[in-house]
């Protein structure tokens, strides 16, 4: 529990929360908005810039297109047209076609920029430059360029392609570039570089946008580079999409400091795609609010509290002391005085009046209650013979009925008890195991943890009977050793420990464990009915753990019939002598070595003690024939798994394990008995007895046959998986057979 001033701290803070939060969430909101604002009008300058820088390139852009392609065009038409079928032009578009382009060229009107070369490109059908007067670009390789070598193959015989100013692939200088495609397929090129065209966009550019100048990206007609990177991604068309639609641009944050405007402008000369990355340094500006709003808010806060701590320290005083006077208060001190008070304050001056009243009126009142406590302990006496009484009637609980495992049945009584005594702290089951305590249950703890430990049992088997302590301070923890302690995390698991409510588990002959439940001062505290409810539990392990040894008993008779039976079977029959015990170990071994249960495997080991059993019931003159068995009588010694399930079938513990000896004859292709079983139609269980079974009998010397080898087993196996055996299970047999056979030999041998 708090006191007084932490707790005026914490209404002090929520209500102060009360305020701030608003406030805080107010100047994030007032900031946000300050912030979109000036991204927008950061969008809406950038734009205009834009607007303007297009209307200042696309005059001159536009003027050499128009003066310059009509030229090419009537050119490049006139001489094509000499090359006709009659071979009036062996070799179009030849150096004297070159001298005649240039003239024509140089004579065009054009007084703004002066021409600085014009070269001419032959470009092979597979995209390579084999041809030109531009001795840099020979060889290069134009298809790897998708988006201009596409156009280009999409042209027909005679067709012209006039492009717009474009870069230069190798010296990225602009250029006005045309194109034909001739009949042998060879694409013919002429390339017109002005003078000062990159120089006019670079100073235009910088004249408008400044150093953003150099963060801009210039397309035109979608694909035509102009200036910036020389390519756009998915993201970059979609924006500019995005912006034609809109017809306005678009303003992509990437964060707080960094945005990237995308801008199409369409004109009736072609559009334009403009990509601008800018730093926003504006988003300071929010922040700065943001973060000096909350700083302000955070010092109010921190001088409020500074306040109430003062008038907390003026009242937490007295109040303290009327705390002591309350809480020393008792009948078995009915002499001593309280301390006195001086405060002015009312409210904890009246406290203490009415204190001083109520103490008297309580000293005074003690004698009746001293006579009414005698009547009252008669009463619990009485309660307490009709207690008895019901105990006796809960003498057996329901699960006595259907468990019978030990451990399963203590951790049933443990979490039996845990909802009984509900607020325990910590409760741990233990079972003792190789002198150390073995943790099968816990509430509050690790298991893992407290079983790492490897606490010594010895020390806690004193415990003949509940017993309920008290401890104090550390003492718990000298329950356990000095090695006990060192465990990390230890000491805080226990330091707050006060009470153990402890219940021996042992019967006449065997000490088992324990079950333990602990308390801390800040739980509940264990009571005489906590304490007489584990007596009667303790009474009914006793009870349980004597039925339990006393049925352990009865399933060791009921093995050694077992074994008496098959050394009945071995004089019966000698050849079985030592193979059914032979079959129980390799069957067991090997459901471990499939990870099966410990149970399954046990079931596999008694399946495979008595799989021969029913062959007591065949005649000895057929079991020890040494003869060929005629068909009928093999058809009689095909029953002795029937036999055995006949008679081990009717033992209600046994009746499962008849079963996977019923079926231990059954062929994984349908050819076996009894009953033709084919595929996973065949008990799993049996599947491995049969393995289990012609493995020893493979490895067995007879009179009438010689015992197989090592590999000659292992190739009898691998051949009949399928056809006998389960293909997987033969697999893994191999495997576990092998693994045995290096254990017991350390390497390959017969």
């Amino acid at each position: 529990m708090r006191n007084f001033r932490t707790a005026l701290l914490s209404s002090a803070s929520k209500l102060y929360k009360t305020m701030a939060v608003p406030m805080v969430i107010l100047g994030l909101i007032v900031s946000i908005g300050v912030l979109v604002f000036l991204y927008n009008k950061e969008k809406e300058i950038l734009s205009l810039k834009m607007t303007l820088y297009v209307e200042r390139l696309r005059a001159p852009l536009q003027e050499i297109e128009s003066k310059y392609n009509p030229v090419i065009s009537r050119l490049f038409q006139s001489e094509f047209n000499k090359f006709d079928d009659t071979n009036t032009v062996k070799v179009p578009f030849s150096d004297s076609f070159m001298e005649d382009f240039r003239a024509a060229i140089h004579t065009v009107d054009f007084d703004k920029l002066e021409i600085e070369e014009i070269n001419y490109y032959r470009i092979s059908e597979e995209g390579i430059v084999f041809e030109s007067d531009f001795k840099e670009d020979i060889g290069l390789d134009l298809s790897a360029f998708d988006y201009f070598w596409g156009r280009l193959q999409e042209l027909e015989v005679g067709e012209i392609f006039l492009d717009i100013l474009n870069d230069e692939t190798l010296t990225g200088e602009l250029r006005l570039y045309s194109y034909i495609k001739l009949p042998d397929s060879v694409i013919f090129e002429t390339g017109i570089k002005f003078k000062g065209v990159r120089e006019f966009i670079e100073s235009s550019g910088m004249e408008i946008f400044g150093n953003k100048f150099n963060q801009l990206t210039l397309y035109k007609n979608y694909d035509d580079i102009i200036w910036g990177k020389p390519f756009l991604d998915e993201r970059d068309l979609n924006h500019l999409d995005t912006s034609e639609q809109e017809e306005e641009a678009v303003l992509v944050l990437k964060n707080l400091l960094t945005s990237t405007l995308y801008y199409r402008i369409n004109t009736e000369y072609g559009a334009y795609d403009m990509i601008l990355d800018t730093h926003f340094y504006y988003s300071f500006i929010a922040i700065g609010m943001f973060v000096l709003l909350f700083a302000v808010v955070f010092f109010h806060y921190l001088r409020i509290k500074r306040n109430i701590v003062k008038i907390a320290e003026r009242v937490t005083k007295p109040i303290s002391l009327l705390a002591k006077n309350i809480k020393d208060f008792g009948l078995s001190h009915k002499d001593s005085e309280p301390s006195p008070i001086e405060t002015d304050i009312m409210e904890i001056d009246t406290i203490y009046t009415n204190f001083l009243a109520m103490r008297h009126e309580v000293k005074d009142s003690y004698a009746e209650l001293e006579a009414i406590n005698e009547e009252l302990e008669d009463s619990v006496n009485e309660n307490q013979i009709l207690l008895n009484r019901i105990e006796e009637l809960m003498s057996v609980p329901d699960f006595l009925l259907y468990v019978d495992d030990t451990e399963e049945f203590l951790i049933r009584c443990f979490r039996k008890l845990c909802e009984i005594f509900q607020d325990v702290d910590y409760g741990l089951a233990s079972l003792i195991e190789d002198g150390k305590l073995k943790f099968i249950d816990t509430k509050g703890y690790s298991k893992e943890f407290l079983n790492q430990m490897e606490i010594d049992a010895q020390k806690f088997m004193k415990y003949t009977k509940v017993t309920l302590k008290d401890y104090e301070g550390q003492e718990f923890a000298l329950n356990f050793s000095e090695r006990e302690r060192t465990f990390q995390g230890f000491e805080e698991s226990v330091s707050d420990v006060n009470q153990s409510l402890i219940l021996p588990i042992f019967s006449k002959n065997q000490y088992y464990g324990h079950l333990t439940f602990y308390t801390t001062e800040k739980g509940r505290q264990l009571t005489e009915e906590d304490y007489r409810t584990a007596v009667y539990f303790m009474n009914f392990l006793q009870g349980f753990l004597m039925i339990h040894e006393l049925s352990e008993l009865e399933n060791e008779i009921q093995k050694e019939t077992v074994y008496s039976m098959i050394r009945l079977l071995e004089k019966h029959d000698p050849y079985t002598k030592g193979h059914s015990e032979n079959v129980a170990e390799l069957a067991s071994g090997f459901g471990e070595y499939l990870g099966l249960d410990s149970k399954k495997a046990q079931d596999l080991y008694w399946a495979g003690i008595i799989h021969d059993l029913g062959k007591i019931l065949i005649p000895h003159t057929i079991l020890n024939k040494p003869d060929r068995l005629t068909p009928e009588e093999f058809e009689l010694i095909k029953k002795h798994p029937e036999y055995c399930y006949d008679v081990i079938g009717q033992s209600v513990t046994m009746k499962e394990i008849a079963l996977y000896v019923k079926y231990h004859h059954e062929k994984y292709n349908g050819k076996g008995y009894p009953e033709g079983l084919k595929g996973e139609e065949i008990p799993f269980e049996s599947r491995i007895l049969a393995l289990a079974d012609s493995w020893d009998a493979m490895r067995e010397e007879r009179v009438y046959k010689k015992g197989l080898n090592y590999q000659e087993s292992i190739n009898e196996i691998t051949r009949n998986a399928g056809v006998q055996f389960d293909p997987q299970l033969a697999e893994k047999w191999v495997q576990f057979i092998d693994k045995k056979r290096k254990e017991k030999f350390g390497e390959d041998s017969e």
